[in-house]
Parts: structure tokens; sequence; C-alpha cells
């Protein structure tokens, strides 16, 4: 987050209150964290959090009306990058409406297929995944 912190910071955005969540953190201290959040009158928010914490904050600020107009959540690649790859991405996403997200984008070039295909075939061998999929 420092470097993101630094980049805002040169663009002359700042940044008043950083916030940290820990990874062993149960629901009622995510709630404590975001209650306390909306005693100083936060509405900007940025997320730097691995997908699983990230899923959970979101769920438990819907449920306390803080992913509603007046608030805004940006959220960084770190989690929007694998929403897709959880069971449960419908319910994470529904709680999410109207939050600004980052994913990472890496367009399909034959420079990047030629490197897929030889990542296959060193780490995989005759075992290789279909490279269509």
């Amino acid at each position: 987050m420092s470097y993101l912190a630094a980049l805002l910071e040169e663009k002359n955005i700042h940044i008043s209150f950083v916030s940290s969540i820990a990874a062993s953190s149960e629901d009622d201290q995510i709630i404590e964290q975001l209650h306390e959040l909306k005693t100083l009158q936060t509405t900007v928010f940025i997320v730097h959090l691995p997908l699983s914490l990230a899923s959970r904050l979101f769920l438990i600020a819907k449920r306390l009306g803080m992913i509603s107009k007046g608030y805004v959540w940006i959220v960084t690649s770190k989690s929007m990058n694998h929403f897709n790859s959880r069971s449960d991405s419908a319910t994470i996403i529904e709680s999410m409406q109207g939050v600004i997200g980052f994913r990472s984008y890496i367009p399909a070039t034959n420079e990047l297929h030629n490197f897929t295909s030889r990542f296959r075939r060193k780490f995989y061998g005759d075992q290789a995944p279909d490279e269509t999929q």
C-alpha cells in the first residue's frame, strides 16, 4: 500500500487515515473497524487486501450500509484479479455494487502465447493442459 500512497501523494491526494485489518480478523473485529471509520466520517476507501479478507469486508460493509450513496470504494488488483475464481463470487460481487475495481490486463499477443506454450511444456511436459483453455 505504501507504493500506492506515494503515488497518490505525488498527485496531491492526501491520505488522512490508514486502517489495517489483519488476515486473522474475525467478523466482529472488521465490524468494529468499519464503525470506527464511520465515526471519523471517512467516505473514500481504498481496499488493498487479499481476496479472502476483501470478500468478507464487502459483505460486512454492505450489511452496515456502507456500500451506498455517499461512500466511495476503490479496490486494487490484489483483490480484483481473483474474484471470479471463488465459488461464491456472485454473492460477493452483489455486495460490491458501485465499487470501482482495477484488474491486471495482459493482452493476448503472440509473445504471450509463445511464453505460455514454453511454460506449459517445461512444467507440465506431456501432461500439459489443452492450450485452447
